[in-house]
């Protein structure tokens, strides 16, 4: 009995020891299980679980270029070139183009050479002196003389180079060639000595002939002025000491402008009666710039 107790014990033993290693194997496995459900979330599913939403790199770019909304020009497209005149005038003579050439710029705007427009030249037919004061104040200091002309004709007349003469005491004549002035067709145009208008006693002139020791001067005695251009008399009118008198211009009667108005003595002349001035040493008369009145 001994003996088959001691051989007991070691069997005994081992069937411990089997169920201590099951016991630790199916502790193992649960333990595995747990792990895997707790860190490693969706191992059943077959896999590893996100570890988040993974974002978008970027929106992805399109090969060719994008659409920036609606699509704009940019602006209106300019013209490749107006082929430019084949003439002589460097300047278009139509209408300027809405964009750029593209090709080289005119070279400027052609300006006039002269005047501009149509005009005559100064002729005997065409103009005439109609008026003139000889002596606006008494004595040799007066510097209120004027004439005045008219233009005849239908067509503007250019008085550039027109020349003013009037002879002295001695006989040697005093000249002045006009540098600028034009005479409207059918208008008037006053010449006067000064170009200070307290000489004129407020009368504004056209144009200033001069005077001085050189410059022209229409003598109280016996004298004359004559209007030339080119090398031709264009008018000329006469007078003595009788036939003008101090204050008053000498003036041809409306109608004869065209007729002899060489000598301011005749009976086509007469004295202005018409005020233009009451400065001092007044009045003054005289329609300079103006028709003249029909003489009596």
């Amino acid at each position: 009995m001994r003996l088959e107790r001691s051989k007991a014990k070691p069997a005994g033993r081992a069937a411990i020891f089997r169920a201590m290693l099951r016991f630790l194997a199916t502790s193992l496995v649960a333990a595995l299980s747990l792990g895997c459900a707790v860190l490693f979330a969706g191992c059943a599913q077959g896999g590893f679980a996100d570890a988040g939403a993974r974002p978008d790199a970027r929106p992805r770019l399109d090969a060719g270029p994008t659409d920036s909304g609606v699509v704009t020009d940019s602006g209106l497209r300019p013209d490749t070139g107006v082929v430019r005149d084949s003439g002589v005038t460097p300047t278009d003579s139509g209408l300027a183009d809405a964009g750029r050439d593209s090709g080289p710029a005119d070279s400027g705007v052609v300006r006039d050479s002269g005047t501009g427009g149509t005009f005559c030249m100064p002729s005997p037919t065409n103009m005439a002196i109609v008026e003139v004061m000889v002596a606006s104040q008494s004595g040799s200091g007066d510097r209120g003389e004027w004439f005045e002309v008219q233009n005849l004709g239908a067509c503007p007349i250019d008085m550039t180079g027109l020349i003013v003469e009037s002879p002295t005491g001695s006989g040697s004549p005093r000249t002045h060639e006009v540098t600028r002035g034009v005479l409207t067709a059918g208008g008037f145009f006053v010449f006067g000595q000064s170009g200070d208008p307290a000489d004129h006693h407020g009368l504004p002139v056209d144009y200033v002939y001069g005077s001085g020791t050189t410059g022209v001067v229409l003598n109280n005695s016996t004298d004359s002025l004559i209007l030339s251009f080119g090398g031709t008399e264009i008018d000329r009118v006469a007078w003595g000491s009788t036939d003008h008198r101090t204050g008053a211009s000498r003036q041809l009667s409306r109608g004869a402008e065209s007729g002899d108005n060489s000598n301011l003595g005749a009976t086509s002349y007469c004295d202005s009666t018409d005020i233009y001035s009451s400065a001092t040493g007044g009045p003054f008369l005289g329609t300079p710039g103006a028709r003249n009145r029909a003489c009596p």
